[in-house]
């Protein structure tokens, strides 16, 4: 992990996100030789009474253990703007406490995680399209996903990591290549719904050809 120290002066905020939101941007000074900006999207959210409905499934008992499921129906949904004029329910904080406790038992999901991060990164920079519309969310789903595919108690173990590697970029391909993904929490939403169908293909073969360089 990099850790460095900024000034005010390497920081700005503006209003480039899309709806109620500002977008923080941190330029690193170039004696880290850090190559690019880092920029995150910040916006209000509220703690809502509204139940995480259809979840867990029987495939959710199965991947994890009842402890995080808890804590995921005790951390609930809230409330975040969207376009300037309306609320919409978000589950990210939901996400986040089921990711804090992915690994316990000393998994491997979080090294998978980073792993497909850094491909996404290494796509994304020799990319024409830059991924435009691709985020990193999309990872996440995917590998919550991967997790209710493959419920064996072993094949998450830290010692199975090059396999469950193998496994989630073969589940990525196929879900790109479909163009479509439901939401991990709420499966009515889809969230490869107006994405770039060419650049989801881009990234699919692109996994895809990693795929079979582990494989190999």
């Amino acid at each position: 992990m990099i850790s460095f120290k900024i000034a005010f002066s390497d920081v700005d905020l503006s209003r480039h996100a899309h709806g109620p939101a500002l977008t923080l941007t941190i330029h690193p000074p170039k004696r880290y030789e850090i190559q690019h900006h880092i920029s995150v999207d910040i916006t209000i959210s509220l703690p809502c009474g509204i139940p995480i409905e259809k979840w867990p499934r029987r495939e959710t008992k199965q991947a994890f253990s009842e402890s995080p499921i808890r804590d995921v129906e005790k951390t609930g949904t809230h409330l975040v703007p969207k376009k300037n004029e309306f609320w919409a329910i978000s589950y990210s904080k939901a996400e986040r406490t089921l990711f804090s406790r992915l690994d316990e038992g000393n998994g491997c999901r979080k090294i998978v995680y980073k792993m497909l991060k850094k491909y996404m990164q290494s796509c994304k920079s020799c990319s024409p399209s830059g991924l435009r519309g691709l985020s990193s969310h999309i990872l996440k789903t995917q590998l919550l996903w991967s997790c209710e595919r493959h419920t064996s108690p072993e094949f998450w173990h830290h010692n199975n990591r090059d396999v469950c590697l193998v496994e989630t970029l073969r589940d990525l391909k196929t879900t790109l290549k479909s163009g479509h993904l439901s939401d991990y929490f709420d499966t009515d939403v889809d969230i490869l719904q107006g994405k770039d169908n060419s650049v989801c293909l881009e990234l699919a073969n692109y996994v895809r050809d990693k795929k079979c360089k582990l494989e190999q």
